[in-house]
């Protein structure tokens, strides 16, 4: 089965969790305090409970760290109040500029429905739901962005390749004297 939203952090924060988990359960616990217990030599049995305990204390750093992994991961995939707030405020104006300079009436209904959607209820249960609006809007607003950086020189490429038929055609054009006149005549062009 394979899970493809899982992000490696998670998937190794679920490998420290069930490491530790294997590491030091309840039952083991309590079969090195009786095993301990039974050498009867009171300075091993003490020097053991320390070693025990500090392992217990290292074990729950390890926990705490994992929880707080967990919890950094869910927290970066959700859109907090203020997230949306700020959004809204700041975007949505920005689109609406957009809408109303060019004058297209779809634009405007378009926003009307992004504002309904950006609201803080909307967002939280979408969430709940498991929508990650950063996957799904972030990524590719991030690749359309690169896309748009990338393509002047894709552009200057193409725009090579076009000067160069252009220049290609003018000189078949050249070398066809019917066609060089019929060329004359569209552009107004008089050499006489």
């Amino acid at each position: 089965m394979s899970f493809p939203d899982i992000t490696p952090e998670v998937v190794q924060l679920g490998a420290s969790l069930a490491k530790v988990s294997a590491t030091n359960g309840a039952t083991l616990v309590a079969q090195k305090i009786t095993a301990l217990k039974t050498a009867k030599r009171e300075a091993e049995t003490i020097s053991g409970l320390e070693q025990l305990v500090q392992e217990l204390l290292d074990e729950k750093a390890e926990l705490v760290r994992v929880a707080q992994g967990y919890r950094q991961e869910l927290t970066s995939q959700s859109l907090t109040a203020g997230d949306v707030q700020y959004i809204t405020s700041e975007i949505l104006p920005l689109i609406e500029q957009l809408a109303d300079e060019n004058g297209d009436e779809s634009k405007r209904e378009m926003l009307e429905k992004l504002r309904a959607i950006l609201s803080f209820q909307t967002v939280s249960i979408l969430q709940l739901l498991g929508f990650n609006f950063r996957k799904a809007l972030g990524e590719p607003l991030t690749k359309l962005c690169a896309s748009k950086i990338t393509q002047p020189t894709d552009k200057s490429e193409d725009l090579k390749a076009k000067e160069l038929r252009l220049i290609e055609l003018q000189m078949q054009m050249a070398s066809d004297p019917e066609a060089f006149e019929r060329f004359k005549v569209i552009r107004g062009i008089s050499w006489d």
